[in-house]
């Protein structure tokens, strides 16, 4: 018991520190704290909890900027790291969940393809998890961002696509609140997601699916209307049944893409 608190006592410290000043977090940075705070949140998976201890490494480990080959020792290091940020996903904590996701999403742009293509469903389960929860802009943007790191590799795609993260993102571009980043974030996500079967058959599944996408372009960015396009393009090419042509025509997609052959 004793040795926890003092380990509390070392991490509050630490924080206090890191707070100071961008010279206190730089020093913090390039010492062994780093391995010690991700041994913490790496000890949590084991225990099957999030206590106070974690959540104050995470926060720390959230505001630093952590060195790519970093990262990437630490993951080697501490090989159930990637799985206890996954299971503090689906804590009730949004603060240690949000400070979760920014760390994991930092990991997934810069390990190696293999590490990221052996990543377990439930990783896809927890960000969408964070995305249903709708948390914070700042947590919407950093899920999204982790699915395009994970999403670059094919059977990703076909483990977001059966953890909801299709039907999910199609609810985002319905949302007519969001920035235009979450969007374009969005439409990104599903032109990946959109190359596998599995992915295609979500979107055409989604009484929305077709009509969000197309309501997409030209109120997004460039980025956002190529990526719309595409989906587009994937769905017509290879889940084109005469009802989901109908359903094109219905809901002004075909109406859109001739605006968008006009602009050009």
């Amino acid at each position: 018991r004793s040795s926890t608190q003092f380990q509390l006592s070392c991490l509050q410290q630490l924080k206090s520190i890191a707070s100071e000043s961008e010279i206190n977090r730089s020093c913090i940075e390039n010492s062994e704290a780093v391995e010690f705070l991700a041994s913490v949140v790496s000890i949590s998976g084991n225990n099957n909890g999030c206590d106070d201890s974690v959540n104050e490494a995470l926060e720390i480990l959230s505001k630093l900027q952590i060195s790519d080959q970093a990262l990437i020792d630490l993951v080697s290091r501490f090989d159930d790291l990637i799985d206890s940020l996954t299971k503090i996903l689906n804590q009730s904590n949004h603060t240690s969940r949000t400070n979760a996701l920014i760390l994991l999403k930092s990991i997934v742009q810069v390990i190696s393809p293999a590490r990221l293509m052996a990543v377990r469903e439930d990783l896809f389960l927890g960000v969408v998890k964070m995305l249903r929860d709708k948390i914070s802009i700042k947590a919407t943007k950093s899920a999204l961002e982790t699915l395009i790191g994970v999403c670059s590799w094919g059977r990703n795609r076909i483990k977001a696509s059966r953890s909801g993260a299709v039907h999910v993102l199609i609810e985002i571009l319905i949302d007519c609140e969001n920035e235009r980043r979450v969007n374009e974030m969005a439409l990104v996500v599903l032109d990946k997601l959109s190359s596998c079967a599995e992915g295609r058959a979500e979107i055409v599944k989604h009484a929305a699916g077709i009509a969000a996408v197309s309501r997409s372009i030209l109120r997004v960015s460039a980025t956002g209307n190529e990526r719309a396009v595409r989906v587009l393009w994937s769905v017509a090419r290879y889940s084109a049944t005469a009802a989901v042509v109908q359903e094109m025509m219905q809901v002004g997609a075909v109406a859109k893409l001739c605006m968008m052959m006009a602009v050009d």
